[in-house]
């Protein structure tokens, strides 16, 4: 993205006065508008880059609502694993069975299962 400085800039780069123009990343583009150290040459240019900077924070927050809902779902599915545990255990209990840790595990993932063509069945409909 080309813009014109409105301030000094001193960096690794060398120096830059204001007024002079330059090229930097979408991302630093942003970044120096946001924080008033640069603009666009001319207004068209402000406005496509507004644009460009609008679909940029949409995707960004897209991402971030899928990362999250992918986060959620780990935790729900850790929480149903807890409760599926919590059955197996007390059915043992109430049968009067001593259960090896594979059993366990074994009937856990039979409830897991079981439920996941459940809710696949229940989608379905």
């Amino acid at each position: 993205m080309k813009l014109v400085l409105k301030m000094h800039l001193s960096g690794a780069d060398g120096t830059k006065e204001a007024g002079e123009t330059i090229f930097v990343s979408d991302e630093q583009a942003i970044a120096f508008i946001e924080k008033g150290i640069a603009e666009p040459k001319t207004k068209k240019e402000l406005d496509e880059f507004l644009a460009k900077i609008e679909a940029i924070k949409a995707k960004k927050l897209e991402d971030e609502a899928k990362a999250k809902s992918i986060l959620e779902q780990g935790v729900i599915q850790n929480d149903l694993n807890e409760l599926y545990l919590a059955v197996v255990l007390k059915e043992a209990e109430l049968n009067g069975e001593v259960l090896s840790d594979e059993e366990i595990l074994e009937a856990v993932e039979a409830i897991s299962k079981r439920d996941a063509v459940a809710t696949k069945k229940a989608k379905g409909k």
